[in-house]
């Protein structure tokens, strides 16, 4: 046999379960035996068994009773019950407890056979339809992933389109607003401070507003930077370097975890830094009391394809439950009061997922956040054809 079928043979009838265990062996199955219930239990905790074959009638622990826990340690594994009683009510008893089927004492080796082979396919089949019902299961979740990324693809995607079409038209009012401040900032009596405090707070909305539009812009548009092999730790490093003065200022230690001798991915370096930035600028806005960011890379893997892993943990004000979902496609803001409208997610999403990949966010209200952003390792060919 090419998979041996282990048996246990649980019997209090010495030359019974000795016999049956030396015909079975002759016939190329596993087999061991037990000489009451308690024993036979404590085996199947301990060695897994395509089949075990019991009496129903033995001191201590009984067969029925057997049968119970059996079920309870490996639902798939096959009970055939032996009863000397002919009676075909202990026997029916012992099936509607977890048993296979039953078998009555004297029987033929022809009529065990039979019921050994019939348990053995039965067992298969139940093995084969749980597979297939836990892949079922995998392949709706990856259906509803994919339901969920393609509705998340059509926001953006309608975000983008709208910014594109009244982009025109909103630069034109923003340009009429700054030609007008210029002029009312050298009429204005320089001894007003408090109105050139309000001209200053018009000319530094309408720079904030003019990269809004920037960004609905750019939500429409297809990455057009060509990627290379990148060292995720160094561009990382080089975006925490350049603001942790800033966030030093703000009370925010930043404490880094590098994982060594990550693979390369394929980006465009000054795209990925988009994203980083972004999710600086989101911590810095979740604590704007001081706190801490951690920063960690390293390996992932899914579907057998391995990812370069960067996450982004704050201990920040944290992400309301009802919102986390919808993340993507929201301008979200972490600031107290709402007042700021943020681009930064729905195109740093848009951005990771043009190099196949994905961001994870979790969050507590009051405790954090970590966003997971994760990219293909590049493969050696990949960084050889570049390097060629």
């Amino acid at each position: 046999m090419e998979d041996k079928i282990n048996i246990l043979i649980v019997d209090d009838e010495p030359a019974m379960r000795e016999g049956l265990a030396d015909v079975l062996e002759e016939r190329g199955y596993g087999v061991s035996t037990a000489e009451n219930g308690y024993q036979a239990l404590d085996r199947a905790k301990r060695i897994p068994f395509d089949l075990i074959i019991a009496d129903l009638r033995m001191p201590g622990l009984g067969g029925l009773e057997l049968i119970e826990n059996i079920r309870q340690i490996d639902p798939d594994t096959m009970i055939v019950a032996m009863t000397a009683y002919g009676a075909a009510g202990e026997g029916t008893e012992a099936v509607r407890r977890g048993a296979f089927d039953y078998i009555a004492k004297p029987f033929t080796m022809e009529e065990m056979d039979r019921l050994i082979e019939k348990a053995i396919q039965w067992r298969k089949i139940c093995q084969e339809k749980r597979r297939l019902l836990k892949e079922l299961e995998r392949t709706k979740e990856k259906i509803k992933k994919s339901e969920e990324q393609l509705i998340q693809s059509r926001r953006l995607a309608t975000i983008g389109r709208l910014g594109a079409g009244i982009s025109h038209e909103v630069k034109n009012l923003l340009g009429i607003i700054s030609v007008s401040t210029h002029y009312l900032r050298d009429k204005l009596d320089k001894g007003k401070p408090k109105a050139m405090k309000h001209l200053e707070s018009i000319e530094r909305e309408v720079r904030r507003s003019n990269e809004i539009m920037v960004g609905l812009v750019n939500l429409s548009r297809q990455p057009a930077l060509a990627p290379r092999p990148t060292q995720v730790n160094e561009v990382v490093e080089e975006i925490v370097s350049l603001s942790e003065h800033q966030m030093s200022l703000q009370n925010i230690k930043t404490i880094r975890n590098y994982a060594d001798n990550l693979p390369e991915i394929m980006v465009n370096p000054d795209e990925v830094k988009q994203v980083f930035i972004n999710m600086i600028f989101n911590v810095q806005e979740a604590m704007p009391e001081g706190g801490e960011l951690r920063i960690v890379t390293g390996l992932n893997e899914k579907d057998g394809q391995r990812y370069v892993q960067i996450e982004f943990t704050d201990t920040g004000c944290g992400i309301p439950e009802e919102i986390l979902k919808s993340i993507p496609q929201r301008f979200l803001t972490t600031k107290k009061g709402g007042e700021n409208v943020g681009l930064g997610l729905p195109i740093s999403y848009k951005i990771i997922e043009g190099y196949r990949g994905w961001i994870e966010v979790r969050s507590k209200v009051s405790k954090g956040t970590t966003f997971l952003i994760n990219l293909p390792a590049a493969s050696q060919e990949e960084v050889e054809s570049m390097e060629g």
